[in-house]
């Protein structure tokens, strides 16, 4: 059984459509705040391929390796996770077999700019970064390691069998300037990246 992680399009356009559906909000760049448009810059689906090619994205995808990540907050340059199991690199959404030993590796997110905003009053090294390592099995799920930074290093042995994924969820102190009057909202934490597994058996 496989669980990838492949968030809703069609969820952002519902969700302002029950907001504001007496009349339509247009946004200062005469798009609705509704728009196709901007939802899809929201998110992504990040597929880890070598090149630029349809067939290696669709067997990534199909695959499960994959993140997915929510752009509204910046892009997440150097984010890597992946296990180490008897000196082979085990990359999402595959699986290994009663290894002798299992190490993972993260590196969390270093927040950048997205291409589409142009944010000179930005300063993306604000945004509060918190990434986890969250272990799934029969018995439940459980967080095995967090830690709060950009562009840190985890490292963590893999005693366990289980489904091992990556949690980021971040407080976009960042973007306060752009939120004058409602600040906190800056001050409250959303999800940021959800990756899909490496399955230990």
């Amino acid at each position: 059984m496989r669980h990838l992680t492949r968030p809703f399009p069609s969820s952002p356009r519902q969700t302002f459509i029950a907001t504001w559906r007496s009349r339509p909000c247009i946004r200062a760049d005469g798009d609705r705040v509704d728009s196709y448009a901007r939802s899809f810059r929201w998110f992504s689906n990040r597929a880890l391929v070598k090149e630029d090619d349809p067939d290696l994205l669709r067997q990534a995808v199909g695959t499960g390796r994959s993140y997915t990540v929510f752009d509204v907050f910046g892009y997440p340059a150097e984010f890597d996770f992946y296990v180490a199991a008897d000196g082979a690199a085990v990359e999402l959404g595959e699986e290994i077999t009663t290894p002798a030993s299992a190490h993972a590796y993260i590196r969390t997110p270093v927040i950048e700019a997205p291409p589409w905003r142009d944010d000179q009053e930005v300063d993306y090294s604000q945004c509060q970064v918190s990434t986890r390592l969250v272990r799934a099995s029969e018995e439940g799920s459980e967080v095995l390691i967090e830690v709060t930074g950009q562009g840190v290093y985890m490292d963590m042995e893999l005693p366990k069998p289980g489904a091992y994924r990556v949690e980021v969820r971040v407080r976009p102190f960042h973007y306060e300037p752009l939120l004058p009057g409602v600040e906190t909202v800056a001050q409250s934490e959303f999800p940021y990246i959800y990756t899909n597994a490496i399955f230990i058996r």
